[in-house]
């Protein structure tokens, strides 16, 4: 992923800049943001984004990396579709976040 958005102190990149990006390189999301804001869905919907985000962002970093971990089958099954698509990671099972043009 740094290859392709090297990280920077100077500049943040938009989602929707690297969405597109990421899913043209067929990688599914796996995010601590909930992409709550209209364009961001849009953007997921547009270029057929499959994502799975955490439903809390200020989890510390091994909570975050568990939680992805006890859904590991879970997030594989489901990255067997196309997208889009946008699941909400909970401890024990993948919840579906709908998505609007």
């Amino acid at each position: 992923m740094f290859t392709v958005f090297p990280r920077s102190d100077y500049k943040r990149i938009e989602d929707v800049t690297w969405i597109p990006k990421v899913t043209e390189n067929g990688w599914p999301i796996l995010a601590k943001d909930a992409f709550d804001k209209k364009h961001e869905r849009k953007m997921i919907v547009e270029c057929g984004a499959r994502v799975f985000s955490l439903p809390n962002a200020n989890m510390k970093t091994q909570q975050m990396i568990d939680r992805f971990l006890d859904n590991e089958e879970r997030i594989m099954r489901a990255c067997e579709r196309d997208g889009p698509f946008q699941y909400a990671v909970s401890h024990d099972r993948l919840r579906v976040v709908k998505l609007t043009k």
